[in-house]
């Protein structure tokens, strides 16, 4: 990661968060959310919306830096994902869909934010905002979505949402739930899982009375449904994780709970009532699944290697190819994640995940509710992901890794005796001092 000697320290003077400390915290709080990817596909906000879009490519040169100088656990791992999902995951496209070089360079753009790993550790190391103001800014972003949410819903009329879902995006009706609003909510659910590990570190009552509005209010307006119930699984993951010496026999009881329950899950899932209740989404993502599957099975290689994509502004798209109505790698989960990048890519990119997973796992001795709230988010990625693939909004992992790397660092460079694990961030900087060495974390023993 960044290297520990780079890492703030809880007694900062009151100088230190003055001045450049402020700029550095306005910095921090405008740019989280393009590191998110909060804005990636709110057409309806386009100079937020190409913003979003470009922001790798903005960042470029604070990837090269953290290339160079940051690492962390599953560093390896991220160089060998770069070189298959930017490099030879284009290179298939023209090969099997005929791509040319620009478009096969451009179908990875949503891809382009996994470099986030490197970049955002790079900033947060050049910024240092002090662990407390990175929280604060974190939980005053998850706050402001709710205020937004509420506020929106308030005050805007029917006639502002819309069924088209290839122009809208954040004000959508459908017959089956009605108007709601499809704001991103990386920072509302951090929020939501921050009060629920308060409720079990503190032993307080007010974060639970947060935590069910929030959830009441995700129930009432924003209505994603598998969304919803991944947050509620990540929260009874959290809780039950917070039980010290009893959290893996509660880890175990859910698993066996869960396990259970999904023989009946199973079968009403693949019931009329449940696609009913579905409307014609259902419908549609079987039909897209059966298409990606001849497709692969049209030459077995494929599973491996994947086929690559296809941009919405070429001159022919991937339904056409595929004899479809029409046809998204993202509706399809980890089959979609298969279908593009090929075994190989899907089992890099979990394995991404899982290195995601062990540096939260790290945070969960911290006395910050947020710093354990971190592995829940993950959690709710990868409860997700088979809907909605790690690679719509790589971002979100991303940030988890960065935050994680960060106050994994502070609190290394805070105690008597270092953690296990890698290092990652510098100390304050003072009148007169030398630029921190980042490169010193890659000789950490792990």
């Amino acid at each position: 990661m960044i290297p520990r000697s780079a890492a703030p320290t809880a007694g900062r003077s009151s100088s230190a968060i003055s001045g450049s400390g402020r700029l550095a915290g306005v910095i921090v709080l405008a740019v989280l959310p393009l590191f998110a990817q909060s804005f990636q596909y709110t057409i309806e906000l386009p100079l937020l919306y190409a913003l979003s879009k470009g922001w790798p490519l903005v960042t470029l040169p604070l990837t090269l830096i953290g290339l160079a100088r940051v690492t962390f656990p599953g560093r390896a791992l991220a160089l060998v994902t770069f070189v298959w999902i930017y490099g030879v995951t284009p290179w298939m496209s023209q090969i099997v869909l005929n791509n040319t070089l620009p478009g096969a360079v451009a179908s990875t753009v949503k891809v382009w934010a996994f470099a986030y790993l490197f970049s955002l550790p790079a900033l947060l190391a050049w910024l240092r905002p002090s662990p407390d103001d990175l929280r604060r800014m974190v939980l005053v972003l998850g706050a402001a979505t709710f205020l937004l949410l509420v506020g929106l819903w308030v005050t805007l009329p029917a006639s502002a949402y819309q069924a088209n879902t290839i122009e809208a995006k954040i004000l959508l009706w459908d017959p089956e739930r009605g108007p709601r609003i499809n704001l991103p909510m990386f920072f509302g659910l951090l929020l939501l899982f921050t009060l629920n590990r308060h409720i079990w570190l503190r032993r307080r009552l007010w974060p639970a009375a947060l935590l069910i509005l929030g959830f009441l209010l995700l129930m009432m307006i924003y209505k994603a449904r598998m969304s919803i119930a991944a947050a509620g699984g990540a929260v009874l993951i959290g809780a039950a994780l917070s039980l010290g010496r009893w959290r893996w026999a509660a880890v175990l009881s859910l698993v066996l709970a869960g396990a259970l329950a999904a023989p009946s899950l199973l079968v009403y899932l693949g019931s009329a009532e449940f696609a009913a209740r579905l409307g014609g989404s259902l419908t549609a993502r079987q039909a897209e699944a059966k298409a990606a599957v001849d497709f692969l099975n049209a030459e077995p290689w494929r599973w491996v290697t994947g086929v690559g994509n296809l941009t919405r502004v070429g001159d022919i798209g991937m339904a056409e190819i595929l004899q479809t109505t029409y046809f998204f790698v993202v509706d399809l989960g980890w089959l979609g994640v298969i279908f593009e990048f090929g075994l190989v890519g899907a089992l890099l990119i979990a394995g991404l995940c899982l290195a995601t997973l062990r540096l939260c796992a790290m945070l969960q001795s911290s006395e910050h509710a947020m710093d354990r709230a971190l592995l829940d988010y993950v959690v709710y990625i990868l409860l997700t992901s088979w809907i909605y693939p790690v690679v719509y909004a790589p971002g979100e992992l991303a940030v988890c890794a960065a935050l994680a790397m960060y106050f994994v660092t502070v609190r290394s460079a805070t105690q008597a005796a270092p953690l296990a694990g890698p290092a990652i961030m510098p100390q304050p900087a003072r009148r007169g001092d030398r630029p921190p060495d980042l490169r010193g974390a890659a000789s950490a023993k792990h």
